[in-house]
Formats: C-alpha cells, sequence, structure tokens
C-alpha cells in the first residue's frame, strides 16, 4: 500500500502537479473535487479560469498557461475579444497544411477568427509536404531543427522559412549561461566548440555571414557580418562577388548622341549608367563629348561681314569666321572678302551669307557709288550645318546644307525602362540601348488552370510550363493524372 502511495505522488510530479482545485488520489492521478477523473487526449487543450491547460504525453492535464492581458480563455485557446464567438478556432495562426491542390495556410478571416485559408501552388511548382512546400532549390543553408550559437549569448534554430529551411531569430541565454555547441550551458563549464575550422564561413541569409574564428581557445562563430555591395553569400563560400562586371571604372562608351560612364549600380556591380546627352554644339567622339565644328567654314575662305572682309581661321579644334578688318578709308568689301574702291554702280545690290543658320543679306550702292550697310539676314534655316542632336528613340539626326534637320536615323525599337509582353506569359524591358531584353517570366509566381485538374507555371523562358496535375477534387472521385487529366 506504501508503494502504491509512493508511485502516485510520482505520478503527479511527473505530471507537473493538479490543476488549482484537483486533487490527486492514489493510483488515479489528478481527479478534480465533483470526482471526475482528469485523463484525457495528449495534446487535448480546456480552459480553467482565464488559462489554458493542455494533456500532457501521459493523458493528464499539466500546468495551466494563463491568458495574456487583453486575451479571454474560450474552448482551450487564449483569444482576443475580436475573437470573441468564433468557437474552437480551426488552426494556429502561421500553420499550413496540405490538401491535395496545393499549400492552404492559416489566417485570420474578416471576423478576427483563425481559419483555412484557401490553397495556392507552391512557388515554383514545388511539392507540398507536412505542411509546406518542399522546394528543390531553397538555399543550403540548415537542416530544420538544427541550432547554432550567433554569439557567447544567442542562438538560433533552423526553421522554415517559406518552405524553405532557414535560421529563425535570436534566442537568449540566461545571465548565468553562455552558448556553446548550439546550445545553452552554464557559465565556466569549459569549452565546446561551435565550429570545426578556424576561417570556415557560413550563411545566415543571402547577405549576411558568419566566420569560425578562434575565442579565448574556443572555436565560435563570429557575429553576423554583412556582404559588401555586389556580393552576396554562397553556401560553402560567405560572401563572395555576385556581379558580371560590364565595364572598367572610368570608361566611357559613345550612344546616339551622349556617352554613357561606367558607375557602380544599386547592387554595387559596374555597369555603364544612362545616356547623358553631349552640350549644345559637342558630339560623342570615342567616350568623350568634343566640340561639334559642324562645317561653319573652310580654313582660308573670305567672305564680306558687316565691318569689312572676315576670313575663316582655325579657332582649336573647329574652323571660325575672325573678326572683321576694315577696308581702308574710301574702299569697300566686294564680293568674296575684298576691298575695292567704291566703283560700285549706284542701285546695285550685293547679296551674302550670313553667319550660322544658312539666311541671306543684301546692300545696295548708295548714289555716290558707295556701298550702304548690310541689311538683316532673312531665309534662315532652323540648324547649323553639321550639328547633331539626339532624337526618338537612341537615334540621331544632323542638320543638312540647308540648315534643316534631317530625318532620325540609328533609332531603337522601344524607350529605355519600358515593358511589354512577351512570349505567352513573360514581360521583358527595354534596355539603356532602346532594344529588348531578354524575355522572362518575373519573379515566377504566375500560374493558371489547365486541362481538367492540373497548373502550370509560367517557366523562366516566359512559355507557359507543361501543365501538372494538381486538383484531383476536380475530377468528382476519379484521379488526376500527372498531366491534369481526369481517368
Amino acid at each position: 500500500m506504501l508503494s502504491r502511495l509512493w508511485a502516485s505522488a510520482l505520478l503527479c510530479l511527473l505530471v507537473g502537479g493538479c490543476a488549482q482545485g484537483a486533487l490527486c488520489e492514489e493510483g488515479e492521478g489528478c481527479d478534480d473535487p465533483g470526482g471526475e477523473s482528469l485523463s484525457c487526449t495528449p495534446g487535448e487543450a480546456r480552459c480553467v479560469g482565464n488559462a489554458v491547460q493542455r494533456c500532457t504525453l501521459e493523458g493528464v492535464y499539466g500546468a495551466s498557461t494563463p491568458c495574456l492581458s487583453g486575451e479571454t480563455c474560450a474552448e482551450g485557446v487564449c483569444q482576443t475579444p475580436g475573437q470573441a464567438g468564433c468557437g474552437a478556432p480551426q488552426c494556429s495562426l502561421g500553420e499550413g497544411r496540405c490538401d491535395g491542390e496545393g499549400l492552404a495556410e492559416c489566417a485570420t478571416d474578416a471576423n478576427g477568427c483563425l481559419v483555412w485559408g484557401a490553397p495556392r501552388p507552391c512557388f515554383g511548382g514545388a511539392a507540398c509536404e507536412d505542411g509546406r512546400c518542399l522546394d528543390e532549390a531553397c538555399p543550403a543553408g540548415c537542416d530544420y531543427g538544427d541550432r547554432r550559437c550567433l554569439d557567447v549569448n544567442t542562438w538560433a534554430e533552423c526553421v522554415d522559412k517559406s518552405g524553405c529551411p532557414a535560421w529563425g531569430p535570436p534566442q537568449s541565454c540566461l545571465q548565468t549561461e553562455t552558448c556553446g555547441g548550439g546550445a545553452c550551458q552554464p557559465a565556466g563549464q569549459g569549452c565546446v566548440d561551435d565550429c570545426a575550422v578556424e576561417g570556415e564561413r557560413i550563411c545566415i541569409d543571402a547577405l549576411r555571414q558568419q566566420v569560425c574564428v578562434n575565442n579565448q581557445g574556443c572555436l565560435r562563430w563570429s557575429s553576423a557580418q554583412a556582404c559588401g555591395a555586389g556580393q552576396s553569400c554562397v553556401a560553402g563560400e560567405g560572401c563572395v562577388s555576385s556581379c558580371q562586371e560590364d565595364c572598367v571604372p572610368g570608361e566611357a562608351i559613345c550612344e546616339g548622341a551622349g556617352r554613357r560612364q561606367c558607375e557602380a549600380g544599386p547592387d554595387g556591380c559596374l555597369t555603364y549608367g544612362a545616356v547623358e546627352a553631349c552640350p549644345s554644339g559637342s558630339v560623342c567622339d570615342n567616350g568623350q563629348c568634343a566640340s561639334d565644328c559642324g562645317g561653319s567654314c573652310v580654313i582660308g575662305d573670305r567672305r564680306c561681314g558687316v565691318q569689312g572682309p572676315e576670313t575663316c581661321i582655325r579657332s582649336d579644334p573647329c574652323p571660325r569666321w575672325a573678326p572683321a578688318q576694315a577696308c581702308p578709308a574710301g574702299a569697300q568689301c566686294v564680293g568674296a572678302g575684298e576691298c575695292l574702291a567704291g566703283d560700285c554702280t549706284p542701285g546695285q545690290v550685293e547679296r551674302g551669307a550670313c553667319d550660322g543658320a544658312c539666311g541671306t543679306r543684301s546692300r545696295t550702292c548708295d548714289n555716290s557709288g558707295q556701298w550702304g550697310p548690310w541689311g538683316a539676314c532673312g531665309g534662315g534655316g532652323v540648324c547649323t550645318p553639321g550639328q547633331s542632336q539626339a532624337c526618338g528613340q537612341c537615334g540621331t539626326r544632323r542638320c543638312n546644307d540647308a540648315c534643316q534637320w534631317g530625318a532620325c536615323e540609328g533609332e531603337g525599337v522601344c524607350s529605355p525602362g519600358e515593358t511589354g509582353a512577351c512570349g505567352q506569359c513573360g514581360s521583358r524591358t527595354c534596355t539603356n540601348l532602346c532594344t529588348w531584353g531578354a524575355c522572362d517570366n518575373g519573379d515566377g509566381t504566375d500560374w493558371r488552370r489547365c486541362n481538367d485538374c492540373g497548373w502550370q507555371f509560367c517557366c523562366p523562358s516566359g512559355d507557359w510550363c507543361d501543365c501538372a496535375g494538381n486538383f484531383p477534387a476536380s475530377c468528382n472521385g476519379g484521379q488526376c493524372t500527372d498531366e491534369g487529366v481526369c481517368r
């Protein structure tokens, strides 16, 4: 009899004690005051006051856990006021399940009740298993359930994130503990290596790494280190360059009527930047903006200007008309820049070219046989011959000899940054060269129903992938084949 009492008392201790108001009876475990047995199904939960009491693996209710401030216990779950009247929740927030049509996740509905959402396909057509999408493309970061130390005081566990194993948020050890070997241990217990080789690197995520360092004789993982610009973390390698460099710093190329400079893009990788138009009167030559002479005159040519003869000279780097040199007293500038004594016929008219945009001007011989002043220019064009400028979609146009803009030449097919559809389901973006980039499937999440009971994702090429069976409920009891056809 005494041994049975000890056994009963030991059972009460093993299950964490009886709930408030319950008794530990000989050989029976915990009974409530009314004599009702408290045996239960492991995992079952009930409310005790405003606390939740859950059934242990031994089949008896364990210690109760009070609800948080503002929550009320109902049907074994702590609920907020917005969940009142929901009844027993269908699931736990964030929980997932596979129902044959993809992954369904637990969320709150319009009434604040926890319910199962509509199923959705797993990203990229991955299989759904144990309430999560298994993606073969998951980075090799960790194995579910693994633990490791982030530093001497914190640790993390490998959990599920969007269907892939990844390190969860940091967890703190007690003040009297230190982290070693992925677990919290009493301080001063001795060295437990967290890693095997000094200098080894592992990834926390795509942009952070940890390095195995020697800390007072113990091999431990360093604190998280952010990868630099243009780097990403690769399993087994740590932070490495992810750039495919297009150019060399300081390099520039010509494009249309402008230039593009090699510079670091938003991701830190070197690439040619946007087109920078050259200043008016200049063109791009070998990556640099240089003066566009425009053929304004030929070195050595002469003409009559308003103040006298003008000569075309070289003015680095382009030819230009030099300031006029007045004719001697009693002489006039005639024809191609010649100074002649006033031997014009009264009423005679002389016409000459204007500077710049192809206009003409005239002057008349007065009654004393002297040339009068030049009149205003007329009939000019819109540009200087030989001048060029950007036009249209990355094109260039040049001013002709009639001082009019010629046709836009060398245009692309789109405007930089413009997006358009391509393939069966893809999209593409216009480059800085006004040409379409490659057709792709964007983020790869676009999908549609196909055949009797299948779905198909948009493939990387921008076309629909093969139909795959994933909606057996559509077959009314029949079998959904791999091709999405009901049998």
